[in-house]
């Protein structure tokens, strides 16, 4: 068996987050949630593990998946075929007694809203009569709609037309909030939802939905995952040996040590052409192997390219002065290295505070002690070696 690198986490591949699924479980008894953080922290593998867990709290679960989409008819169609009526009223059968106490504790505990999408006459949409249906249909029903890629969707839709975008964003709030609603939704999505909501100033038609950040794992669940899934895959590796892995990870994503993880294993194996016992070398090599990696990275800098200018000049600036000190740039450093961008000192201003709004919410840097770094070791020596 080989490490889950970059895929959802299913199975024995998903490793711990019990306390922030009982906290979801718990927000959603009187809520819908938005499942938000930086990417590459595992949002759509806990989204899964709630389809897993959601007939124990009588839910029926779909996984809706907007990657790839940018129209309206095509997002209210993923949400009608994850739900056929022929799967709802087998649920509503085999799991009677759960579905039954789900309606009757939170039928009215969402929103006083009325039922379905209201427009004004002269804004009237191809798809408003199918997103109705859709919401009449599945609103009264014991339903769990975990939404993935729903900013990545909703990027682009902003992109191809805001009005659309915000009538869309009406209609959701509108299902979300009528009288008779037994169903939830979780949204999440590689790309930070509270940053480009208040860009396009459609914050109001979210704001309904209970905000939970994902944060990396804890240094405890890091070491317990590294332990476990070192010794699944045939290795040993002592505490100190664990501790090096996770010193060298940084930030502790759980794609990121297992990044490292497995190109330390990789070490191993050139070391002692057998598995064995891991040492801190074979962190230090895979490492320097991993680092090295382009196509591991390239990602994060090519997603980039697309933002409009200046702001696309802006984000690279601080991202390469970032990179070049391991201990952050403080926020006059960089106002003071932007100058060659912008000259007008209030415009500058301005420009680098949503700038680093939008990289704290993208997953490329962190705040701590004033200072604004790499959240990821691993990519901010990419960002160095590459783009420094």
């Amino acid at each position: 068996m080989t490490l889950c690198l970059g895929n959802i986490a299913t199975g024995e591949d998903f490793f711990d987050r019990e306390a922030e699924l009982d906290d979801l479980w718990s927000a959603l008894q009187k809520n819908h949630v938005a499942l938000t953080g930086p990417r590459r922290l595992g949002k759509s593998s806990i989204l899964k593990r709630m389809t897993e867990q959601a007939t124990d709290h009588g839910l029926l679960a779909g996984y809706v998946d907007l990657q790839g989409i940018d129209r309206v008819a095509r997002l209210i169609d993923r949400l009608d075929r994850a739900f056929p009526e022929a799967s709802i009223q087998r649920h509503l059968a085999d799991w009677r007694d759960q579905a039954t106490t789900w309606v009757q504790r939170h039928i009215h505990k969402v929103g006083v809203a009325g039922v379905s999408l209201e427009l004004n006459p002269n804004a009237a949409t191809p798809w408003q009569s199918a997103a109705n249906r859709v919401q009449h249909r599945l609103a009264p029903q014991p339903l769990l709609i975990l939404i993935d890629e729903f900013t990545v969707f909703l990027d682009r839709l902003i992109t191809h037309d805001l009005h659309e975008a915000a009538l869309t964003l009406g209609w959701l709030r509108s299902w979300r909030q009528q009288s008779g609603l037994a169903c939830r939704f979780v949204f999440t999505g590689s790309i930070g939802l509270a940053e480009l909501l208040e860009r396009h100033r459609l914050t109001t038609l979210m704001n309904d939905c209970y905000d939970y950040v994902l944060q990396p794992f804890t240094r405890r669940s890091a070491l317990a995952m590294a332990a476990t899934f070192s010794s699944r895959e045939g290795w040993q590796a002592t505490t100190a040996t664990l501790d090096h892995l996770c010193d060298r990870t940084g930030w502790l994503s759980p794609y990121y040590l297992n990044l490292l993880l497995d190109e330390a294993m990789k070490a191993g194996l050139r070391r002692l052409d057998h598995k064995g016992v891991l040492n801190s070398d074979d962190i230090e090599l895979g490492y320097g192997e991993l680092a090295g990696k382009r196509s591991c990275f390239v990602h994060w800098y090519q997603r980039l390219l697309d933002l409009p200018q200046p702001r696309r000049d802006f984000v690279l600036a601080v991202l390469r002065y970032a990179a070049n000190s391991d201990a952050g740039v403080t926020r006059p450093q960089l106002g003071a290295r932007l100058g060659r961008l912008e000259a007008d000192p209030d415009r500058r201003e301005t420009r680098l505070e949503e700038t680093l709004i939008y990289l704290e919410e993208q997953g490329y840097l962190g705040q701590n002690g004033g200072r604004y770094a790499f959240l990821s070791f691993l990519l901010r020596d990419y960002w160095k070696a590459n783009h420094g």
